[in-house]
Order: C-alpha cells, then structure tokens, then sequence
C-alpha cells in the first residue's frame, strides 16, 4: 500500500493514511484524517490540507495528491472556506448604507450585550456574601460567625477534613486495613474499618521481570541510518543505498535546504530517489 504523511500545524506527531493506487484526492484524504484523528464532525469544520514542500494549497475535493507526499493541516471554520464558486468573496465586508446614523445601532447593540450579560449573571449560583445565616455553621471549625472562605483555621492541618469512602468495585485482597492512616483519603470497609490501596507487588515484579528480556542487540540491516531504531515502513535511498523509515527519510529530506540525503548528503532528493 502507498502513503501519506500529514501533521495538524500546532503538533509534531505525524500521521499516516494509507491505499491503494498512485495517489489519493483531497476529499478522501479529508476524511481518512477526521477517522483517525477523531477531530468531531465534519459538517462543524473544514480541513485545509498545505504541501509541506512547496506550501500549496490543495483545493478542489477532486483534487490528486501524489502518493509519500507529506501536508501540513489545519481546522478552520466551514464559512471561511470557498467551495469552489469564485463569484462568493470568502471575507465579505459589510455595507453600510449611506447617510444613516449608525449611533442607534450601537445603542441596540450594547443594550443586547447588557441584556445577555444580565441574563448570564442570573445563572451563577451566588456565592455566599452579605449576611451570615443565624443558623450557618463552618464546616471546617464546626464554629458560627464566618464563612468557610474566611476561616481562621484554613491552612492549619489539625482542621483537614478527612474523606472516607466506600469500597466500590474493590476486592478486599487490594486494600490494607489498617488504624494508622495518616491519608485525608481512605476506605471504610464493610466491618467499619479504616483501608487504603495495597500496591500491586506481584504486578510490579512481572513488568520489570520482562522489561529484562527486552532484546537490544539488533541487526544493522533492520535499522533505520537517521533513527538507529527498527524500520518502520522501510524505504533505501539510491543514493548511498541506505534503509530509512519513510517518515524520517521525509522529515529529513524535506527539512534540509538543497532536499539532501540524510547519510551521505546527496543534493536534490526527491521521491524517486527512493524504493
């Protein structure tokens, strides 16, 4: 299967959308992104796709994009994008008819953003001010007379609150019971007991048994000659005949200011320069 490499303009990660053929066009290369990104819904945004080397841009969905080449993408709104008809401006300006005053119609607005701004107001939930309740209590000194925002025994531990919780989902072989629990946080058991998470020796062990037997000596053939790490989607110059990724093969290439071979500095690279 053939590729491309593409990458959203605010992120480092690449991507990769693969099928069949010499190419892919624009709009089926749009939605293969939006799967595997999981951006939202298509309708809500657009996608416009940039050439990396030569920073065009693709238009059209019909449009045919060649196979290892690598874009730039970025979201924007679907009202921005021209959807082909070169009669739409995509930025139209507004027109003001002449010789009418627009002070009545800065007074409208400002009073609907007064209104609006009223109305959000009215959702908050207040927060306590004014007045304190006769009958309120702080519920971190268990004392009258203040809010729980302005009591004097914030920052004092002897006053933390402790939060014990049920249980839920937990198998007792998990928890530690235990009378000297120094957490805010814990358990109480079914018995009225005080627990706390037991940690997962066993599991420990089994990771870091198998993190030893990880292989390190590897073959140089399987490696990639930027990277040194195992080829992914390996491709080899005809320049130096070196294996590469084809993702550092193109980060590398088109990074470079004459398209030069990463190894041996070969000028002028372009796909076909690779197999």
């Amino acid at each position: 299967k053939m590729s491309i490499q593409f990458k959203f303009k605010n992120t480092e990660e690449y991507g990769i959308v693969r099928f069949e053929g010499s190419g892919i066009t624009l709009g089926k290369l749009k939605k293969e992104i939006i799967a595997q990104k999981m951006v939202g819904k298509s309708s809500d945004f657009d996608l416009e796709i940039t050439d990396k080397q030569t920073n065009l841009k693709y238009s059209g969905d019909n449009h045919f994009i060649p196979k290892s080449s690598v874009v730039i993408v970025k979201r924007v709104p679907v009202h921005t994008q021209n959807s082909g008809n070169n009669n739409i401006p995509t930025n139209p300006k507004p027109v003001i008819s002449q010789g009418k005053s627009t002070d009545s119609e800065q007074s409208k607005i400002q009073e609907i953003l007064n209104n609006n701004k009223t109305n959000n107001n009215q959702k908050i939930r207040s927060k306590p001010s004014g007045t304190l309740p006769t009958n309120y209590v702080c519920h971190r000194c268990r004392e009258k007379g203040h809010y729980i925002k302005n009591c004097p025994k914030n920052g004092d531990p002897a006053y933390d609150v402790a939060k014990a919780m049920k249980p839920i989902g937990i198998p007792k072989s998990h928890l530690e019971v235990s009378n000297n629990i120094h957490s805010l946080s814990y358990y109480i058991t079914a018995d009225n007991q005080k627990a706390i998470p037991k940690p997962n020796t066993s599991e420990f062990d089994r990771i870091a048994n198998s993190a030893k037997n990880i292989v390190t000596d590897i073959d140089e053939s399987l490696k990639c000659a930027h990277c040194q790490k195992i080829l992914i989607d390996a491709v080899k110059s005809t320049c130096c005949s070196k294996n590469f990724c084809e993702l550092c093969w193109n980060e590398s290439v088109f990074s470079a200011p004459d398209l030069s071979c990463p190894q041996c500095k070969t000028p002028n690279q372009t796909i076909d320069c690779i197999k």
